[in-house]
């Protein structure tokens, strides 16, 4: 029995001394290990079995990782798991990269993630912050959702135009990615996209994108929109966003000739005819804000924080304004309403610190809630004798001011809100005898 042991133990030796990759190990539905590697037998269903690599546990900074172990092709790399190393070859072997591969690599610099690999999981090069190169294969095609997210250091990337759909989140929070160019190939873009990508200058949308949803907000000054684009995001009320974010620093929108749907200029970005306003440009020079006369609407939060602009002139071809449409515009002084407006949207110019002088024109009859919101420069509004419906809180001003906001109501029967809309400061001058001074009375603010 002791002699059939020794034996046994002997072979090991041997056969350990052969293994062409003495770094590596495998097993069926369990990890084995060879040297400095694990690897597994994976059963995907249908007996049919892949094998893949488990864990790195060696101590080189540089490897390849190896095709082929104990005779069995390496099909998929399920974790790597090893913060000594710097660059990784992927095997020309494998299909797939796993959830979460490389997370945990926190000094890994380099990648280069195989010829052949289709499929790039979810989070599966998350938060490699040190990741600085990544080259990808011409046999991609599924970038699944948060797959470089919090890779920080990484400038540029380029995705193969076998790319067909990128996920979620996938590149949110590369903090130094200055580009990114979205290939033909792509169908389908996951939202938050860029979020947090506070050095992006660039992005170029290619022509198999037809949806654009929320990419997150990014540093973005350039972005190209291919000929099939159709549907671009709206924000859809109060304070949500539009597919742009309300990090506004665009500069310009270049779209294809081709496309059928979208059109842009200096100001902003519009539908085809420039009937709609479907985002404005917050990087531009421009002080004096040029709507064109086809213009009919305004997207929600289409000019937020449109940061440049002292001057707003809505022509009298817009009917519709969106909520949020102007919020915190922060050098906007004035604004000059048309004749085509009769509603002055909630939160419309919410946070315009600076705004001091209103023109509402002679068809607005109602203002929305919060529309002129903590609008701190705003000393005083006279509003005309159309204007007969202020919503909630319409001119409220921050609760810890003490300034006094005079506001002037020609028409004696405006129909304020029960809820209080001003300070403890306001002053409302009306012609008497009619609601507007029965309402003073009701909230014990000073009327003359």
């Amino acid at each position: 029995m002791k002699r059939c042991i020794s034996i046994c133990l002997s072979l090991c030796i041997v056969l350990s001394a052969l293994l062409p990759f003495s770094s590596f190990v495998y097993a069926a539905d369990s990890d084995y290990v060879v040297g400095e590697y694990y690897h597994r037998d994976y059963n995907t269903g249908d007996s049919y079995y892949t094998y893949e690599i488990t864990a790195y546990n060696g101590n080189e900074t540089v490897i390849s990782i190896p095709s082929e172990i104990d005779g069995k092709t390496i099909t998929g790399i399920a974790k790597i798991n090893n913060k000594t190393v710097v660059a990784i070859t992927v095997p020309e072997t494998v299909k797939y990269i796993r959830n979460n591969a490389f997370e945990g690599c926190s000094n890994l610099v380099s990648v280069n993630a195989g010829a052949n690999t289709e499929t790039i999981e979810k989070n599966a090069f998350n938060r490699c912050k040190n990741l600085k190169t990544v080259k990808l294969g011409n046999k991609l095609k599924t970038i699944e959702e948060s797959a470089f997210y919090g890779c920080s250091s990484i400038a540029s990337i380029e995705l193969p135009e076998t790319v067909e759909e990128i996920g979620k989140e996938c590149f949110c929070e590369c903090t130094k990615l200055s580009s990114l160019t979205i290939p033909n190939s792509v169908k389908t873009l996951g939202y938050n996209l860029i979020n947090n990508c506070n050095s992006l200058v660039s992005l170029n949308i290619g022509d198999g994108v037809t949806t654009l949803g929320y990419l997150g907000n990014s540093s973005v000054e350039l972005i190209t929109l291919g000929k099939n684009i159709s549907n671009i995001a709206n924000a859809d009320y109060g304070y949500l966003y539009d597919a742009f974010g309300d990090k506004n620093n665009i500069k310009q929108f270049v779209v294809d000739e081709e496309n059928q749907y979208f059109s842009s200029d200096a100001y902003a970005l519009y539908n085809k005819n420039k009937t709609a306003v479907i985002k404005g440009i917050g990087g531009s020079d421009k002080t004096k804000l040029i709507i064109p006369d086809t213009v009919i609407s305004i997207n929600n939060g289409a000019y937020m924080k449109c940061n440049n602009f002292k001057d707003v002139s809505i022509p009298d071809s817009v009917i519709a304004i969106g909520n949020s449409a102007f919020y915190g515009c922060s050098s906007l002084e004035t604004v000059v309403i048309g004749k085509g407006l009769s509603r002055i949207s909630d939160y419309c110019f919410e946070n315009c610190k600076k705004l001091k002088n209103i023109d509402f024109g002679t068809e607005v009859n109602t203002i929305g809630s919060y529309a002129f919101a903590y609008c701190t420069e705003l000393k005083s509004v006279i509003l005309p004798q159309n204007i007969d419906l202020l919503e909630y809180t319409s001119f409220g001003k921050s609760e810890f001011t003490n300034e006094k906001i005079y506001v002037v109501v020609l028409n004696k029967d405006c129909v304020l809100p029960e809820e209080l809309s001003y300070n403890d400061h306001s002053i409302i001058c009306s012609y008497a005898g009619g609601k507007v001074e029965a309402y003073c009375a009701r909230k014990n603010i000073q009327f003359i």
